[in-house]
């Protein structure tokens, strides 16, 4: 796979017009990424920031830059590649570990908390369920 913005994303219609429409379709996301790897912004096109230099800087855009994310949603390969999958495969390793150290002593380990995880939490009130015949009682009871 190559680097940058390429492929389906790459017109054929030339350097500059090829550039504008990038512009147009991943503006903010370039924009970002000139802010934060580089001086300059999209108002210095063509003037401080030559538009050679903007075709290099967007050829180069690696899987990291914001360009490539917005451009590539369904690229998959970009989450082994950015870094993305190591906070999974980590907590994944270590609840393997967890479970191999506690095998034979009839303890279940607790799983690595995983903050991305928005596991569900219930909240009960009470300790028992009522039985929909007493619900109505129990209800006026407690008013």
């Amino acid at each position: 796979m190559e680097r940058g913005i390429r492929g389906s994303e790459r017109r054929n219609n030339g350097g500059i017009l090829s550039l504008t429409t990038l512009i147009n379709e991943h503006g903010g996301a370039l924009e970002y990424d000139l802010l934060v790897n580089t001086p300059y912004t999209l108002d210095d096109i063509g003037g401080k920031l030559p538009w050679r230099a903007l075709s290099n800087f967007v050829r180069h855009a690696g899987y990291d830059s914001a360009l490539y994310r917005e451009a590539h949603k369904d690229d998959q390969m970009r989450l082994w590649l950015d870094g993305s999958m190591t906070a999974l495969i980590l907590a994944d390793l270590f609840d393997l570990e967890n479970i191999r150290a506690h095998a034979g002593t009839g303890k279940k380990p607790k799983p690595y908390p995983r903050p991305w995880r928005h596991e569900k939490r219930t909240r009960h009130i009470g300790k028992d369920p009522i039985r929909a015949g007493d619900f109505a009682a129990w209800w006026a009871k407690k008013g």
